[in-house]
């Protein structure tokens, strides 16, 4: 019964620890927001050096409303 109990706690904890690589199921944390811009910031320097020109101005374009983003939620995060 111990083992089993064991188990199940196990497999939930590791479902809870999964959850987050499921659509959407990242939080939109000021820090996880960052993590995505600066993604897209090195596709785009990649982008450059390779002289891929159309498309560094998609990923200028993909970058700018998560720049917003950030601004918002770490301006909401410090009067919380």
């Amino acid at each position: 019964m111990i083992q089993l109990e064991q188990h199940l706690h196990a497999t939930s904890t590791s479902k809870f620890l999964m959850s987050k690589y499921d659509f959407g199921g990242l939080e939109q944390h000021p820090a996880n927001i960052l993590r995505l811009i600066s993604e897209l910031e090195g596709a785009y320097q990649l982008c450059k050096w390779m002289g891929f020109k159309e498309d560094m101005e998609v990923l200028d374009k993909m970058k700018k409303p998560y720049y917003s983003m950030y601004f918002k939620k770490k301006k909401e995060e410090r009067y919380k």
